[in-house]
């Protein structure tokens, strides 16, 4: 059993999920920056004016905050300051991990539930962008797929871990399983 779930990223669905979320990286990315070439030219070089691009950058962008915050949390590089493996050793560390794994499930999943609430607030009203008239809800809606999304991460690593931690993982993990993240 613990050999089975510790090898479940190497699915399909596991990899079809890091395509699309790499996918809409690049995508948001480079229209977001292709929209400000475009502002910059039209303003500037054609002396127009380019209502609403701040409309659509936030679009695009709103989109890329989220799907690459969800994208670090796919490759475990999110923002932390893990020193544990300074003071710590062995399975002392290892349980630590654990606990620390599950606290940010927690976390995240606090996150995901006030996303979600949010994205149903966001239903509830049928606010759109001034001058494109594009449904906010599209923008907001980036919010809450993010989050949730970290927090399926989050549940994954802190089961993997705790699985590890149970079978005294530590020839496991020391071992390079195909679907680790490259360090």
């Amino acid at each position: 059993m613990f050999d089975k779930f510790l090898h479940f990223r190497e699915s399909r669905g596991w990899n079809i999920l890091k395509k699309i979320q790499e996918l809409l990286i690049v995508i948001c990315a480079s229209v977001s920056t292709l929209i400000f070439v475009v502002e910059v030219v039209i303003r500037y070089v054609l002396k127009i004016d380019f209502l609403g691009y701040d409309e659509l950058v936030l679009l695009f962008a709103s989109w890329l905050y989220f799907i690459g915050g969800s994208y670090a949390m796919y490759k475990k590089e999110h923002i932390s300051a893990d020193m544990l493996s300074l003071f710590l050793k062995g399975r002392v560390l290892q349980v630590t991990r654990v606990v620390v794994d599950w606290l940010i499930f927690v976390i995240t999943i606090v996150l995901a539930i006030w996303g979600v609430d949010f994205f149903l607030y966001a239903m509830s009203r049928t606010a759109n962008t001034t001058v494109w008239k594009i449904p906010l809800l599209v923008s907001q809606s980036a919010l809450s797929v993010g989050y949730v999304l970290m927090a399926f991460y989050a549940l994954v690593y802190g089961l993997e871990d705790t699985l590890l931690a149970i079978a005294d993982g530590k020839k496991l993990r020391n071992e390079k399983r195909k679907g680790d993240c490259e360090q």
